[in-house]
Parts: C-alpha cells; sequence; structure tokens
C-alpha cells in the first residue's frame, strides 16, 4: 500500500490526485502511510490535495493526520 512509482508518487496521492476519497480512505485503513513525500520535491498526499483544490480529501486527510499526530513515534 506504501510502494512508490517512479517520481514517488503512493496509491494515497494519486488517490487524492484523481479526486477519490473512498479510495484514499479505504488506503488508510490499509495503513497507508501519508507522510511519504514524492523523490524529487517532496510533496505529499496533503500537499496534493491543497494543490488540487481538493477540499473533501483535505479535510479528510487534516483529521487522519491530526490523529497520527496524537500519538507516539509507535503510533499507539
Amino acid at each position: 500500500v506504501n510502494m512508490q512509482e517512479r517520481s514517488g508518487l503512493t496509491a494515497a496521492m494519486i488517490a487524492v490526485k484523481y479526486q477519490n476519497v473512498a479510495v484514499l480512505k479505504l488506503l488508510v485503513a490499509a495503513n497507508a502511510d501519508l507522510l511519504l513525500a514524492t523523490k524529487e520535491t517532496g510533496t505529499k498526499a496533503l500537499h496534493l490535495a491543497a494543490n488540487y483544490d481538493e477540499t473533501d480529501a483535505l479535510q479528510y486527510l487534516v483529521t487522519v493526520l491530526a490523529d497520527i499526530g496524537d500519538t507516539d513515534s509507535d503510533y499507539n
């Protein structure tokens, strides 16, 4: 679920790019790492949501990432 294609896009980033929040939610449920970044620019899924003006994905990612911030380094 966290594999990156040649430029570094993950499945979660591609779901955001193609405006598919339902798939994004499935990927998060499957433990997609939302903090992975592209190799060239360091872009993350949250950046893509903002760049593509994907408000639904952006709101969802902010909520999920806030929950991650409430955990320890082992995501507990």
